[in-house]
């Protein structure tokens, strides 16, 4: 067992032999936030035919080189077209075909004018507008072609591409499966949000934070408890949730006093525990440990603690295990627009407001505050043994993905 890493070496080991979930067929109506599974090829032009984008009359360009409001051209409408439908008509010179929107163009036409552009006859038409080759005309495969790339392998489906892939015919989608987790939050102090607080208790977030992450990154939440701080129970809980779930994120009983458990649960439940102990603040008495299939990662009970750990930790092993690479997280340079008045030590991350150029600090940083973590969008990497920093600085931050990226209303607390 390892103690002590580095946040790279650390990540490093709990990605180590991440196998990809499986795939799994899914109704495009279920794909949104989710990741497929293989490049998506279109197996039709769209549209697959040329189709008019108006209401209107279509004909050949050059049937009304000299048209204008005060000498029009006279067409003989030959056909009337309703999206839909469809004319094995040839249009000759002189001819012109009614259609309205998404209706398919026949073969002869090479332009479309609004219906706004003529005098809206029926059996002759008058065009009081030039029109050029093309005019007013959508393509067959305008959008895209048999063939096409839709869309690539492990990209993450958005409306767009919803739409886009429903209108190449598909109703279903190859989708990496979503990952199985299960959230436990230990100790006696915990209570749950909604009962009644006794002496010498709190109520439990931990959990609800990681869950809400997860749900922000297609997981499946499958169990979320509160273990009580006895070795039994807590084993039982353990056991239970390795056994049905690709990962276990639990927080608290990780550090080293008489009610810190979960390594001796661990160790008593045979799990193999890869490290104890990664050299960062906070969070630094992370476990990551394997049992049955499943990832255990076990974080500080510290409410910022357990955030800032989940994101550094957790993230890149839903990354791999998906193939989302949009879960990590993203670095970027940013000057420090307040002091930061700790020094030395560790390797530090602090939360903070990135703007786009400058990243603003919170007043409240201590590891058991999580309310200065409101609007916050990302981390502050602040290197082992670093002197104060002081505004105007260069830094480096991590970026929550898609957070929003704003000027920062009031960040005090």
């Amino acid at each position: 067992m390892l103690c002590d890493i580095n946040l790279e070496e650390a990540t490093e080991l709990i990605c180590s032999g991440v196998r990809m979930l499986e795939s799994e067929e899914t109704a495009l109506i279920s794909a949104i936030g989710r990741i497929n599974a293989e490049d998506v090829l279109s197996p039709v032009d769209q549209p697959p035919f040329p189709r008019s984008p108006l209401d209107g009359y279509a004909f050949f360009a050059a049937d009304s080189e000299d048209a204008a409001p005060e000498n029009p051209a006279a067409l003989m409408v030959v056909d009337k077209i309703y999206a839909g439908a469809w004319s094995d008509r040839t249009v000759r010179r002189g001819e012109a075909v009614k259609l309205m929107t998404g209706a398919a163009i026949p073969l002869g036409c090479d332009c479309v004018v609004r219906q706004e552009d003529t005098d809206g006859g029926e059996e002759t038409v008058k065009v009081c507008k030039r029109l050029k080759p093309n005019e007013n005309y959508c393509f067959a495969g305008e959008d895209y072609m048999k063939g096409d790339l839709l869309l690539p392998a492990f990209a993450r489906i958005d409306p767009a591409a919803m739409a886009a892939i429903a209108g190449a015919g598909f109703a279903s989608l190859k989708l990496i499966r979503r990952p199985r987790v299960s959230v436990l939050s230990t100790g006696d102090e915990l209570t749950p949000p909604g009962e009644p607080l006794g002496n010498g208790k709190i109520y439990c977030g931990n959990n609800l934070y990681i869950e809400a992450r997860l749900v922000e990154m297609g997981a499946e939440v499958i169990m979320s408890r509160i273990v009580r701080d006895d070795p039994d129970a807590m084993k039982a809980c353990f056991e239970a949730a390795s056994a049905k779930s690709d990962a276990v994120i639990s927080t608290g009983g990780v550090s080293v006093g008489e009610k810190d458990l979960v390594v001796r649960v661990l160790e008593s439940m045979g799990a193999d525990i890869i490290f104890h102990g990664v050299n960062i603040k906070p969070g630094s008495p992370a476990v990551f440990s394997k049992h049955k299939g499943a990832r255990l990662l076990s974080l500080s009970g510290n409410p910022f603690a357990s955030a800032a750990s989940f994101e550094l930790l957790a993230r890149p092993m839903f990354a791999a295990m998906t193939g989302d690479s949009t879960l990590r997280l993203a670095r970027a340079s940013a000057e420090l627009a307040d002091d930061f008045n700790k020094k030395g030590g560790a390797r530090r991350f602090i939360r903070g407001r990135f703007d786009g150029s400058a990243v603003h600090l919170p007043d409240g940083h201590s590891n058991g505050q999580i309310r200065s973590m409101i609007g916050c969008n990302c981390l502050v990497d602040v290197p082992a043994d670093s002197a104060e920093l002081k505004t105007g600085e260069r830094v480096s931050v991590l970026l929550f993905p898609g957070a929003p990226i704003s000027q920062p209303n009031d960040l005090k607390g």
